[in-house]
């Protein structure tokens, strides 16, 4: 029983340094994950949790949109999703936009999320397609992208701070979109 708890141990520690290396390697730029090699968000037409139908179209109307990856399951999307939720007037009044997509879970579980948390931005239910063209390539979750109006992407980044330095990282980010465009 011992050594077959040893060996259990032991794959989860050699998983743990797999996954940490492939992570310093992703975010030292030496790997690229299929995200990292996209200059825009890939075309969609996909239903909202609402049940409305939402496309790429949904850019043109804000300068930038903060396009946020996150499931239901992830802690640390949880702690970026309040501080989105804080800044959201913040980056209405910048003529800018959330948007979330879900990933890694259930309907029933992003909207009992979205509910407990009280969000207003228009979250995404992707379908085959965006999955396999956007979704999938994000490895970790939260993944955040910075977008313009045409879709372009500005920025990504991957990870939470949790929510007191989510909030002062996207403050920062929407700042300097805002000197960006200008």
């Amino acid at each position: 029983m011992r050594k077959t708890i040893g060996k259990i141990i032991d794959i989860i520690l050699i998983l743990l340094i797999v996954y940490l290396s492939f992570r310093l390697l992703q975010k030292k730029g030496i790997i690229d994950t299929r995200l990292d090699k996209l200059n825009s968000i890939p075309a969609f037409e996909v239903e909202d949790m609402e049940g409305n139908l939402v496309t790429e179209a949904i850019f043109e109307d804000h300068d930038f949109t903060i396009v946020n990856i996150w499931s239901p399951l992830c802690g640390a999307c949880i702690e970026e999703l309040i501080a989105l939720r804080e800044l959201e007037p913040h980056i209405q009044e910048k003529n800018g936009n959330v948007l979330g997509i879900i990933t890694n879970g259930s309907i029933d579980m992003a909207k009992t999320k979205i509910d407990e948390l009280g969000l207003r931005f228009t979250n995404l239910i992707p379908n085959r397609d965006m999955n396999r063209k956007l979704v999938k390539g994000a490895v970790v979750t939260p993944t955040t992208i910075f977008v313009d109006e045409k879709g372009h992407i500005i920025e990504k980044h991957t990870g939470s701070y949790g929510t007191e330095g989510d909030i002062r990282f996207l403050r920062k980010k929407i700042d300097e979109l805002i000197r960006w465009r200008d």
